[in-house]
Parts: structure tokens; C-alpha cells; sequence
């Protein structure tokens, strides 16, 4: 007899995807992210323009709420814009940031061209969920500093690809380091 638990439509726990590879592929004009999903399992996302945009919203949204509440431990000083909090957040997040080695694509990999992102947000994380093969999802955590470096990494392979995203607020890209163009991949 088969098991009922099995035939019933039980959520499948979510895949942390733990280290990911950021490239940019100008033939395909799309961003490729190569992600560790366990321990042997690779998955490979592409995201276009138009995705990527829409995700950088509710990540700015977030950051900018918990500058209201005071970000952390960082700039709780009463007398600091919300900006000026943002920025210094930033600023220290980009320079803790470690090169690490690249996380490559198997020939067996899982690919899947986004075409929605979903996201979930806690007081203390930011959450992007993607599809997975066995129709689970993929879930990448994200805490003040990831977050904030995460989006140093998009926002410097977007301006390698050229794409001008009006997402990114004045306080992110005042204080960017600038970055001599290449194909290196960032992590």
C-alpha cells in the first residue's frame, strides 16, 4: 500500500544555497549565478535585466526600514540621516568583503532562466527564494552585512553590463569603490 504522507502535497523544506558566483554573460546579456546547494548539488540561474531590478526593490526596502530602527549597531547615533546610516553600514560591510573561490557549473547541473523571484523578509534576514528541481525552492540567507555586500557585488556586475537600474539609491552608489571593468567573477 502506497504512503499517504508521500501522495499528499507536503511543502518540501527549502535548499540553503550556501556560496554563490556571480558572472555576466554578454552573449546571453543576462547575470549568471552559480550556486552550492548542499553538499553536491550545483544550480545555475540566470537573471535578466528586468528580474534583477525588480528584486533590488524590496532589498533597499528592507535595509531602508531597518535604518529607521537603527541598523543594528551601526550609526545609532540620534543625529544621523537614515542615509547617512545606510552609507556607513555599507561602507563597513565592503570592507570586510573576502575573495573566495569560485563555485562552477557541473554538466549535470540544474539551469532555470527566472522569471520571478520570490522574497521573504524577517526582522533580522532578507530572504530570495528560487525554484528548485524537485519543485522545492532554493533560499538564500541574508543578515544586514551579507545583504549589503551581496548588493555591492550586483551592482558592480551591473555596471560591467552596462545596465542602468534606477533602483540603486544615491546613498549605495556615493560611496562605491570604483572597479576596473573584467569578466572576473564575484562571490
Amino acid at each position: 500500500m502506497a504512503d499517504t504522507a508521500a501522495m499528499t502535497n507536503t511543502p518540501i523544506a527549502p535548499v540553503t544555497l550556501h556560496k554563490i558566483t556571480v558572472t555576466y554573460s554578454a552573449e546571453e546579456d543576462r547575470l549568471r549565478l552559480t550556486a552550492a546547494a548542499g553538499e553536491d548539488q550545483i544550480v545555475v540561474y540566470w537573471i535578466t535585466r528586468r528580474i534583477l531590478g525588480v528584486v533590488l526593490t524590496p532589498m533597499f526596502s528592507w535595509l531602508e526600514n531597518r535604518a529607521s530602527q537603527g541598523l543594528g549597531n551601526i550609526g545609532e547615533a540620534a543625529e544621523r540621516s537614515k542615509e547617512a546610516r545606510l552609507a556607513m553600514a555599507q561602507s563597513s560591510a565592503q570592507a570586510k568583503m573576502q575573495d573566495e573561490s569560485p563555485v562552477t557549473a557541473q554538466p549535470n547541473s540544474f539551469e532555470y532562466l527566472l522569471r520571478s523571484v520570490d522574497v521573504k523578509t524577517e526582522q533580522n534576514r532578507f530572504l530570495l527564494l528560487f525554484p528548485m528541481q524537485d519543485n522545492s525552492k532554493g533560499i538564500i540567507p541574508f543578515e544586514q552585512d551579507s545583504l549589503l555586500q551581496w548588493l555591492n557585488i550586483l551592482h558592480r556586475i551591473a555596471q560591467q553590463a552596462s545596465w542602468e537600474l534606477p533602483q540603486w539609491p544615491v546613498w549605495f552608489t556615493s560611496d562605491q569603490s570604483p572597479q576596473s571593468p573584467s569578466a572576473k567573477a564575484l562571490h
